[in-house]
């Protein structure tokens, strides 16, 4: 009973090793069919801005809920509550 099943699982290996060799060609005659050379270049720049320019300034509440999640949103959002 042993052998048989090691024998079903050498044949299903080299089933999937077959499928692999033909999915290998296939993408390599896609490679070969399709690729072209890269059209951009990725450089290495030093950015001329502060990072502090691109947040915006504005008032904002912080919420925390009893189970310790964590929220922020716009002041402006906030209904005021007439409270005496």
């Amino acid at each position: 009973m042993c052998v048989a099943k090691t024998m079903k699982n050498l044949i299903q290996i080299r089933l999937l090793i077959q499928l692999l060799k033909v999915i290998s060609s296939d993408l390599q005659t896609i490679k070969e069919k399709f690729s072209f050379p890269r059209r951009t270049k990725i450089i290495d720049a030093i950015l001329n801005y502060d990072i502090e320019e691109t947040i915006h300034k504005e008032s904002v509440i912080i919420t925390i809920t009893l189970q310790g999640y964590i929220k922020r949103g716009a002041l402006s959002s906030v209904k005021q509550q007439k409270r005496v």
